[in-house]
């Protein structure tokens, strides 16, 4: 099942722009990967509970990193 999941993040579309995004990227946007992993990380943690997610501080400020 992992599978699924980590193929279905490497086939997100991201924005892409040489005149936007530098090469350490590949010229793209990595917002939406790392808004994923945030509210994978607070659904794991109990914070969010419901079929809706909110625009939240946490979301913002996670460390997913760590």
């Amino acid at each position: 099942m992992l599978d699924k999941y980590l193929q279905m993040f490497a086939q997100l579309r991201t924005d892409m722009g040489r005149d936007r995004y530098s090469e350490i990227t590949y010229h793209r946007a990595l917002h939406k990967p790392f808004l994923l992993l945030s509210v994978v990380d607070l659904i794991a943690q109990g914070r969010i509970a419901q079929n809706l997610i909110e625009p939240l501080f946490e979301l913002e400020t996670r460390d997913i990193l760590k």
